[in-house]
């Protein structure tokens, strides 16, 4: 009965046996690979020579079963030709991983330690990275041509089913915001006084008044004294002298009511300064404009404006108070959230964006497939590469192989190879050895 026992479960091994290889050969025939082929490279595989050494580094580097070893030949191309199989210690203890300045290695090819040098090299681990990797240059120009072209196919459609809601959101909101940026400025008003004191003293007077005093009164003058000297000359032309004087010598006079030498000035003023002064406005602009022109080419002008705008510009106090006021009025204030969601969360909200989403899924379907995949095609290189790195831990690090340089540290004692650090890199040589 025993024997009977053994006799069947080595019909079902072998029967599983026979099954798996048939499979695995029909599914190399689907795939356009010869067996020849396959049976060549696994014999090659298993015949390769195998060379044990060891590495050493003279700083402390993470070194990991399994790390691959790469050199270039002359084409550029990369071919692994080795891995690591232990870190060591300080004391020579193997483990699978560890920062450490040596470790143990196999090598497909035999290699001169002394003559030979490995960098070390580890993949960054960051977002930044992932989409470096997951986003190369030319993945990017794709996506936003998908982008531009779903944009300019579809643009008309949807900026007409959203420009109601846009236009009635910001008009609501404007109105808000008015109100809440004059309540803001009254919590704040005494930061702003405060402000507002210290550029008076540090700016206006230290400064502006100099300035005006020693470059734009000059030019102010030079171009409003003749205008001036002629609007003065005509007015006191028609200023009646006996009128002023009779009338200041009645208001100086006991018990009268002292304003008739202010009615005659405001009388002045309203029939014959006014009327002149528009009849000369053209003249009076053409001056201001003079003024504002000069003064504008003038460098000592020019270099006080720059300096100053940016001192205010740069001024922490400013930037906190203006953030302060933003986040206030904008981001924080109930009403303006409360007028957005009311806008964006109505039934013509909603009915746009379906819209959108409806036009634009396409485009986001092959984006999609871009960057993850098709179930037909599997997964992209970027892709796979980013969950070798992140999920299956692999891929982080890498040696790669060159001959010594004159620059290149002292090899250390012994037959190790010297390793040297090399810093982040995205560049991962990719190809194991024996891939086609």
């Amino acid at each position: 009965m025993r024997g009977l026992r053994v006799l069947t479960g080595v019909v079902i091994w072998v029967s599983l046996f026979c099954a798996a290889v048939w499979s695995v050969d029909r599914r190399i025939a689907e795939e356009g690979y010869e067996p020849e082929h396959i049976r060549d490279d696994l014999a090659a595989l298993a015949a390769a020579p195998r060379y044990t050494t060891r590495l050493h580094s003279d700083r402390r580097l993470r070194f990991t079963t399994g790390d691959p070893i790469f050199a270039f030949d002359p084409s550029g191309d990369a071919t692994q030709i080795g891995e690591v199989i232990a870190a060591l210690d300080g004391e020579g203890e193997r483990a699978r991983s560890a920062y450490t300045t040596g470790a143990e290695v196999v090598l497909y090819e035999q290699v001169d330690p002394g003559n030979s040098v490995l960098t070390h090299y580890t993949s960054p681990d960051s977002l930044a990275a992932t989409f470096a990797t997951m986003l190369p240059p030319e993945r990017r120009l794709q996506i936003a041509s998908e982008i531009r072209g779903a944009f300019e196919e579809h643009r008309h459609e949807v900026v007409a089913q959203l420009k109601p809601i846009v236009e009635k959101s910001v008009r609501e909101s404007v109105k808000v915001i008015e109100q809440e940026l004059a309540a803001a400025i009254r919590r704040h008003r005494p930061e702003i006084a405060n402000l507002s004191a210290k550029y008076q003293r540090d700016l206006v007077k230290t400064e502006v008044v100099p300035l005006v005093r020693k470059e734009v009164l000059p030019i102010v003058q030079k171009h409003s004294q003749p205008l001036a000297e002629d609007i003065g000359r005509t007015l006191w032309d028609k200023v009646s002298l006996w009128s002023f004087g009779w009338r200041y010598l009645v208001d100086k006079t006991p018990g009268t009511n002292k304003e008739r030498v202010k009615k005659e000035w405001m009388r002045f003023v309203k029939k014959e300064v006014i009327p002149e002064m528009e009849r000369r406005s053209d003249d009076i602009v053409k001056v201001v404009q003079k003024i504002l022109n000069d003064a504008s080419r003038n460098p000592k002008v020019r270099s006080a404006i720059r300096r100053n705008l940016s001192r205010v510009i740069e001024d922490p106090e400013v930037h906190r108070i203006i953030w302060q006021l933003v986040r206030e009025v904008m981001i924080e204030s109930p009403k303006v959230r409360e007028v957005l969601e009311e806008n964006w969360q109505s039934p013509e909200a909603r009915r746009a964006f379906q819209l959108a989403s409806e036009r634009f899924e396409p485009t986001a379907v092959r984006i999609g497939e871009m960057l993850f995949g098709t179930p037909d095609g599997g997964i992209t290189p970027e892709f796979a590469s980013v969950l070798r790195r992140q999920i299956l831990h692999k891929d982080q690090r890498w040696l790669i192989l060159r001959d010594r340089v004159d620059e290149d540290p002292v090899g250390a004692a012994g037959n190790a190879i010297t390793v040297i650090p090399g810093g982040e890199s995205e560049a991962y040589p990719g190809r194991i050895r024996g891939a086609e």
